[in-house]
């Protein structure tokens, strides 16, 4: 948003110097104010149709392909630069912490391209990834704090929401579901622990786990197979858009939360 003011005010100075320019020559003060309307109307045209920015981090679900399926879902309506970094959580981004299971950096705007791939590579800092004002942000991290205690998960949540852009409409993805009958207790309690440490701030919550159950085959237990991972982006990303109205808006609802629907 900051630098599509930056070009209405260059176009602008760069209009008043054609104006200026052309009536210096003495041309018929018609055809400067013509050129002048049609300028603004192709720059207002221009404007209109641009997306506004999401800046999407995750940890390995982002990097595999419910982060690739969200990411294409998200640009229909947004320009979209998406980070995942296998086993990130919070602090991952904070500290620009290295990953050695997967990342996948991407952005798929023709004037910012992006498509960083790798098994190992040093995870980016927030403070660099918001240095350019994204229009929302949208965090999917909460797997990996699977063994985490509860005041270790509201310090991560509270020292990257501080890291913010103060007026980015925010949203977190909680963690999906899992195989592990003993796991799925550890996500609900990771699940929990976000959604209350999200309670009093400006990011909505969205309960991941209770819009797809995870399925009885396919995938590795943790991760989901790639046709269900697609099936998860699918059915999480019209809540993201109703998520972010909410916050854009000031109207701050309860955490978004589904009935459960297994995945097939």
């Amino acid at each position: 948003m900051l630098r599509s003011l930056e070009i209405i005010i260059e176009l602008s100075l760069l209009l008043q110097k054609i104006l200026f320019v052309l009536k210096l020559k003495h041309m018929f003060i018609v055809r400067p104010v013509l050129l002048y309307v049609t300028l603004n109307i192709i720059v207002v045209g221009a404007l209109a149709n641009a997306k506004e920015r999401v800046l999407y981090i995750g940890d390995s679900h982002t990097v595999g392909s419910f982060g690739t399926k969200l990411e294409d879902l998200l640009n229909q309506s947004f320009d979209t630069e998406a980070v995942g970094s296998c086993g990130a959580i919070a602090r991952t981004y904070l500290r620009s912490l290295s990953t050695k299971c997967g990342f996948r950096h991407s952005r798929k705007n023709p004037s910012h391209i992006k498509d960083i791939r790798a098994k190992e590579y040093a995870t980016p800092n927030i403070d660099d990834l918001v240095s350019e004002t994204p229009d929302k942000i949208l965090i999917a991290l909460g797997t990996n704090y699977l063994n985490s205690g509860e005041a270790a998960i509201k310090k991560d949540v509270a020292d990257i929401l501080a890291k913010l852009p103060a007026d980015s409409p925010c949203v977190w993805l909680g963690a999906p579901d899992i195989q592990s009958v003993q796991n799925k207790a550890k996500i609900d309690k990771v699940n929990s622990v976000l959604r209350s440490a999200l309670e009093k701030t400006t990011c909505q919550f969205i309960d991941l786990k209770s819009l797809v159950s995870y399925p009885p085959s396919g995938g590795d237990g943790m991760h989901f197979s790639a046709k269900d991972g697609r099936q998860l982006a699918e059915r999480v990303s019209p809540k993201i858009g109703k998520a972010f109205e909410s916050v854009s808006k000031g109207l701050l609802t309860a955490p978004v939360k589904s009935k459960n629907t297994a995945a097939h």
